[in-house]
């Protein structure tokens, strides 16, 4: 009884830290640390030397938006746009041959279906030599117009190998975990010069970094983030841009987390090898974000376990557990945040099983968003 009751309280903790008393921790020393809000110094570039490189598969309903947006950023005509189609069946290959016909710096790649890894590869191997920095991007997002510019800017500082915008929801259902979730990533960047991995619709790397994804991965941000990291280079948010994406309703987001789940785990067992080449504060960030959220399932459980324990021995502690479901039963931004925040557990104790039993591929179908960009 005891050991049930100590398990729920150390799966409290555990939740308690790494959402709540780690991103204060991590506000309060920036804060302190820094005064620049996570702005990256505007410097002059050279677009002949940055590709914007992206992977689609049946995204006709995007494609031709997005790289219109992309060309509409400054710099946007001068930089080179490389897209590689991943079998798609749809309209997305006949949309992206009339792209690169009508648009001298877009070059159209088609692949068989294969993944977005090993589609990014060779897209970044097709490149020209005289490219020295990546510009990674997904069809479902858009981004402001000094993008470009602030994140290849960026990359020129001292030791800086990633350069990330602000991320926001046209939709308000994710814009709260985007808020949280970048908040924290520029707070990391500013104590650390590291967090807890790139978002994965847009960032800028430095090419030299880029180190092929195994084919079999699915979250190749992260492991590319990884990879810049053990190379001894930092990654920086850039306050002054931010990239935009599409909602998504909960179902469909639910198998997006799902399957991130399940692709973290898998960067985990390739990280754990070489978990003494990373920097200590690294590791701290990757723990403290990452790790303890990933279990969070198992904590959620040991907690729903010991809470069941005391209401069989205590009846009188069901009242404010009733109470409590009351609240977030009438208060809609909380019901939304606790259905949010159960879809996004669920997804993560789904997508440690797939990883488990081996049941996630490099190969899977886009995320259906709601509205046009």
């Amino acid at each position: 009884m005891e050991m049930i009751y100590a398990v729920g309280i150390v799966g409290f903790l555990a939740l308690a830290y790494t959402y709540l008393i780690y991103p204060l921790v991590m506000w309060f020393w920036a804060k302190v640390k820094a005064t620049d809000a996570c702005l990256c110094e505007e410097r002059v570039i050279e677009p002949k030397k940055i590709a914007v490189v992206m992977s689609v598969y049946n995204e006709e309903r995007f494609l031709q938006q997005r790289i219109e947006q992309l060309r509409n950023l400054k710099y946007g005509t001068e930089v080179l746009i490389v897209v590689g189609s991943d079998g798609s069946t749809d309209r997305t290959n006949s949309i992206l041959k009339e792209l690169a016909k009508r648009y001298a710096n877009v070059k159209a790649f088609f692949f068989p279906r294969r993944g977005k890894a090993s589609t990014i590869n060779d897209l970044v191997r097709s490149l020209p030599e005289n490219i020295e920095y990546l510009v990674l991007t997904d069809a479902k997002t858009f981004s402001d117009d000094n993008a470009i510019e602030v994140l290849v800017s960026a990359l020129k500082g001292e030791g800086v190998g990633i350069a990330m915008p602000l991320v926001k929801a046209t939709g308000s259902k994710e814009s709260v975990y985007f808020d949280m979730e970048i908040k924290l990533k520029c707070h990391e960047s500013l104590v650390f010069g590291y967090c807890a991995g790139a978002f994965g619709n847009m960032y800028a790397m430095r090419r030299a970094l880029y180190v092929p994804v195994p084919e079999n991965f699915v979250v190749d941000d992260l492991f590319i983030t990884l990879q810049v990291v053990l190379k001894g280079y930092k990654t920086k948010v850039c306050g002054n841009t931010s990239s935009y994406v599409v909602p998504t309703d909960v179902w469909q987001e639910f198998q997006r987390r799902r399957r991130i789940a399940a692709g973290n785990w898998q960067v985990l067992k390739w990280m754990v090898a070489r978990t003494f080449k990373f920097p200590l504060s690294f590791l701290f960030i990757m723990f403290s974000h990452k790790l303890l959220r990933w279990l969070g399932p198992f904590w959620i459980l040991s907690i729903i376990a010991s809470t069941s324990m005391l209401m069989v021995q205590f009846p009188i502690l069901a009242i404010p557990f009733l109470v409590l479901l009351v609240a977030i039963y009438v208060i809609k931004p909380l019901r939304n945040l606790v259905v949010r925040f159960v879809v996004l557990n669920a997804a993560l104790l789904m997508g440690f099983f797939d990883f488990l039993f081996k049941k996630q591929r490099g190969v899977w179908n886009p995320t259906k968003r709601e509205i046009n960009l």
